[in-house]
């Protein structure tokens, strides 16, 4: 049993252009039949970041939720053996509407879903996303207010930082 949960999205978090690290890979990966994902994606990222998660979630005793949009038939699962980490993640259901006109409907899903995960089994949680805090913290927050939270947004063209890091790890001391 988790006593912590990590809900991360991955474009702009993990996967970002230009990561600030001194170790950055890259690898491409093919993905068929996604109507929002490319037939071929380019991911940078840095192991700094993969193996610091990990560790926290190790440490902290921290389940791995993913909240992406990698999550659409369960793709987000292929990242993990070319990312050499973040294995064994658990994948909320991708509610993806086709019709959104803006970043904020876009990711009204996400709110959603940690809402309805955290009233299923309540735990702090660490949500990083690059985009859908600006639009929906407020609602988790006000869903959530039962649990202790860190919602933490990494600038999409760096992804996260070493500083990030060290957020998340604060959090996690007090609460766990």
């Amino acid at each position: 049993m988790f006593t912590n949960t990590l809900y991360l999205d991955f474009d702009g978090v993990v996967n970002a252009k230009k990561p600030i690290h001194n170790l950055v890979s890259k690898f491409e990966i093919a993905i068929n039949g996604s109507a929002h994902l490319a037939p071929v994606n380019y991911i940078t990222f840095s192991p700094t970041v993969v193996a610091t998660l990990d560790d926290l979630r190790e440490k902290y005793n921290m389940e791995l939720v993913w909240l992406t949009t990698w999550n659409e038939e369960d793709h987000v699962l292929k990242l993990s053996e070319p990312l050499g980490g973040l294995h064994d993640g658990r994948v909320l259901t991708a509610d993806l509407n086709k019709a959104a006109v803006n970043k904020s409907e876009w990711t009204r899903w996400k709110a959603k879903a940690i809402i309805a995960d955290q009233l299923k089994s309540p735990k702090p949680f660490v949500w990083i996303d690059d985009n859908a805090h600006q639009f929906h913290a407020e609602i988790v927050s006000a869903e959530t207010k039962k649990v202790s939270s860190l919602m933490l947004t990494p600038v999409s063209r760096t992804g996260l930082t070493v500083e990030n890091l060290t957020h998340v790890e604060d959090f996690l001391k007090r609460v766990s």
